[in-house]
């Protein structure tokens, strides 16, 4: 069915109209310059903070992943009481691939935690970085090979050919990007890898990486540790719902199979790869995306109470004009090109006040949101250009609607009388203005209390006492795989050097090494305790650690019962232990655990068995507490004393870990440090360098990039509705003079005034603050996962918001109701 036209004649005069509409609009604007520019200016700030923050939501959650089909891909996960985790294991890996073969085209693992691979051949080694993945995984996130191949399922078996895919970048930088390399050997640490492909430009996997080695996992491995993730891409028409339905079928017979690996509350699922990347960073986002909102709305209800009040002064000219023949439909349409114009110029302004917004965001975000420290080059793309032109559409159509109507409505009779405001008007001839004030400030509370609420949460975080002391102290890394260092003696023999090397020297107070840092994730092993029967294969699973003496003395951790370890601990002598307070707690309630003897690893495979051990020390526990959970029970085994079996295995897991406390800047120590770690290991390069302080302070960032952002916007919504608010009172003050003036002729005096000023003052401010906390209350819900040490209802920062736009609103109100005071009654019912 053809869609019927209008005929050119009238399109034609329809233009016209319009163009003579915006050109009558731009005169009446250019007569009110100062009108005009706050208006403008109040919709650029709106807007240009929307489109900032729509920029950064659009980086991060919304821009396309930067593999082929990205919406394919889908990441394996566990649900727990406390959400998703990503980390899996070899024995989950194998059983999803066996089961799920009808829902995924590829499913792929890749070790989470590399060490990575030292080079070696040249004048000193070099560490690269490495991931090892299997053969499937290049296949899940389309990268392809621009030079030979990548790994075959032959290849990715245990013991398979040592071989290895290059990264473009590395090829281009170590190899002058000659082709050639297909087939040479390449020495990592002790071995030649023979080098079988190189992949194209276009592949840029996160984080970034150098070679890809062959993860070769064992189909029937007992190895429980969570130490890998797995991705999948999904094949047609399968959709992410139903791989999570066939990933969960395979859970119970999992569980049947081996059940102290999951608990009973845990399942399997998968979720888009978007959403395992993002992680905690989405509500932080949304909650950003909803404040800024608010602001919009704010500065709508500013811009269109600003309307109102100009509307009202044009009643002589409405009407006037009506009394010649204009149709009320033209009076609407002519005020809304004045509205349209507004927001043309608020939304040019803003997208260049957004550009600059995004780049201070950039700044302050680089820490607490990943996309933007990746250097995705966030930007202002043609998408964010068309969101600020919807926004500005938008804008123009929400604060222009209302005046408009109410302004185009004019009784003749009352526009022509000389006299001003009737003796009664009250807020009911401003009924409109009122009721955006006071939304104005009830979306302002709801702003200022989500600030609080971040405020008290990063104060929270930087006074949470995590049970050791992380200031000064440096984190250096070594990767150990494929190295010399494969067996216990010499990964003990090379820290004795490394610890004789640095205690004592300027500026270092103790020196330890570790497979693991505080609250880093580790590995769980079943364990039994000796003379005691228990009708399980074992007594339960534990947090397994290998530390070197003087972990203790480097992060403080108080040893509560016993003795720590020392250098008599080696593999000469005795089997020991030492147990956190948590795992004492739970096996021992009150009872002293030193002197029993723990067996761990039973019934978990040959490269777990362990002799009996006798617990010579309890040690407090470090305390996650950010993510409000109880420690787990942990067993700390010295370095010494560790199989070689376990020794060779954690190598290809995790880098050995160097700790030193320092008595200055540990950033300042890092070079000398390095040399001497360098020289104690025979020359292995140093894979990361880090504080501490940096490592644990990823929450506490980016609770402080939320207060910073919130505060603006927040600081941005009380300024609106206070503007608002006093423009208002103001207005209405000099809307009532003739009023006021009977009143004081009658006998008034000015504090009757001045109180019924103020109380009509307080009344508004009234309905804001309630329209407030009552929003707050049913809007803080959605913060739950962002506030810590505080509840989403603190009282604290209810009362504090409340107290502080009372006060804020009273002090506004003060100079209008002072003005009234000062009104000369026979001025005021003359009319002059």
């Amino acid at each position: 069915m053809a869609i019927p036209l209008l005929p050119s004649s009238d399109v034609a005069h329809l233009l016209d109209d319009v163009a003579r509409d915006l050109r009558h609009a731009l005169r009446m604007l250019r007569r009110t310059r100062g009108f005009a520019i706050t208006a403008v200016a109040v919709l650029a700030i709106c807007i240009g903070a929307n489109t900032a923050v729509f920029s950064t939501v659009n980086a991060v959650l919304l821009r396309p992943l930067p593999y082929p089909d990205a919406d394919r891909i889908v990441h394996a996960a566990i649900t727990t009481h406390s959400g998703y985790r990503f980390d899996t294991s070899i024995p989950k890996f194998a059983a999803w691939k066996r089961e799920t073969r009808v829902v995924f085209a590829y499913l792929a693992a890749w070790q989470a935690a590399d060490p990575g691979v030292n080079l070696v051949g040249g004048d000193a080694p070099e560490h690269l970085r490495a991931l090892h993945v299997s053969n499937e995984y290049f296949g899940v996130f389309g990268a392809r090979p621009l030079h030979g191949r990548v790994f075959t399922w032959s290849e990715d078996r245990p013991r398979g050919a040592h071989v290895i895919v290059l990264a473009h970048g590395f090829w281009t930088r170590r190899f002058g990007a000659s082709p050639s390399v297909i087939g040479q050997g390449l020495p990592l640490g002790g071995d030649s890898y023979e080098i079988i492909g190189v992949l194209g430009p276009d592949f840029h996997p996160d984080p970034p990486v150098d070679v890809y080695l062959p993860l070769q996992p064992d189909p029937f491995s007992l190895d429980f540790a969570n130490v890998i993730r797995v991705a999948g891409r999904l094949r047609p028409h399968i959709t992410v719902d139903r791989a999570a339905a066939q990933l969960s079928n395979t859970a119970p017979a999992f569980r049947e199979k081996f059940p102290l690996s999951m608990g009973p509350w845990e399942d399997f699922t998968v979720l888009p790869l978007r959403d395992a990347m993002v992680g905690d960073v989405r509500p932080a986002l949304q909650m950003l995306t909803g404040a800024v909102g608010f602001v919009l709305l704010i500065g709508c209800a500013n811009v269109a109470t600003l309307l109102l009040a100009r509307g009202h002064r044009r009643r002589r000219e409405i009407a006037t004009r009506t009394a010649l023949g204009a149709r009320r439909s033209r009076v609407i349409r002519q005020l809304l090109a004045e509205s349209a114009l507004l927001a043309a110029a608020g939304g040019g302004l803003g997208l260049l006040l957004g550009s600059l917004g995004l780049r201070a965001i950039v700044r302050a975000g680089a820490d607490a949101i990943p996309n933007l420290a990746r250097g995705t080059g966030v930007s202002l793309d043609p998408r964010a250009a068309w969101f600020t032109a919807l926004v500005a559409a938008g804008t123009g159509v929400l604060f222009g609607v209302l005046p408009a109507i109410t302004t185009s409505r004019v009784d003749l009779g009352s526009a022509f009388r000389e006299s001003g405001a009737p003796a009664d008007a009250g807020w009911r001839r401003h009924g409109a203005q009122a009721a955006l004030v006071v939304l104005e400030m009830a979306l302002a509370i709801v702003l200022l209390i989500g600030c609080g609420l971040m405020v008290r949460t990063l104060a929270a975080l930087r006074d949470v006492d995590r049970g050791f002391d992380p200031h000064r102290v440096l984190a250096l890394e070594t990767s150990l795989s494929g190295t010399a260092l494969e067996q216990s003696a010499a990964v003990a023999a090379a820290v004795r050097n490394a610890r004789a090397r640095l205690e004592g020297a300027a500026g270092i107070v103790s020196v330890a090494a570790s497979r693991g840092l505080p609250l880093a994730q580790g590995f769980a092993l079943p364990f039994t305790i000796d003379r005691r029967p228990v009708n399980a294969p074992f007594e339960g699973t534990v947090e397994w650690r290998s530390i070197s003496p003087g972990y203790f003395d480097v992060f403080r951790i108080p040893v509560l019962r016993g003795r720590a370890f020392d250098d008599h601990d080696d593999a000469a002598g005795q089997p020991v232990v030492m147990v956190n307070a948590a795992l004492a707690r739970k096996y021992w309630q009150t009872n002293d655990p030193v002197g029993e003897t723990l067996t761990i690893g039973t019934g978990a495979g040959p490269a777990f068995r362990d002799a009996p051990r006798r617990i010579i020390g309890v040690a407090a526990d470090p305390r996650d507490s950010e993510e409000n959970r109880d420690p787990e029970p942990m067993v700390y085994v010295p370095l010494a004393q560790v199989s070689d079996a376990m020794t060779a295995r954690n190598n290809r897991l995790f880098p050995l870990t160097w700790a030193l406390r320092s008595s200055i800047e540990p950033r300042l120590m890092v070079t000398a440090v390095a040399r001497e770690l360098r020289g104690a290991t025979g020359g292995l390069p140093i894979a990361r360098t880090r504080t501490m302080d940096e490592i644990l302070s990823g929450p506490a960032r980016r609770a402080a990039f939320n207060v910073a952002l919130l505060s603006v916007f927040a600081a941005v919504a009380l300024l609106l509705a206070v503007i608002g608010f006093y423009g208002l009172m103001s207005y209405s003050v000099q809307q009532r003079t003739q009023e006021i003036g009977i009143r004081m002729a009658l006998g008034a005096v000015p504090a009757d005034v001045r109180r019924m000023v103020l109380l009509q003052g307080v009344r508004l401010a009234a309905g804001g603050v309630v329209l407030g906390i009552g929003s707050a209350l049913l809007l803080t819900r959605v913060m739950v996962s962002l506030v810590f040490g505080i509840e989403p209802y603190d009282p604290i920062v209810f009362a504090a918001v409340t107290a502080l736009l009372t006060t804020i609103a009273l002090i506004a109100a003060l100079v209008p109701a002072h003005r009234a005071t000062r009104v000369n009654p026979l001025d005021a019912v003359r009319g002059t």
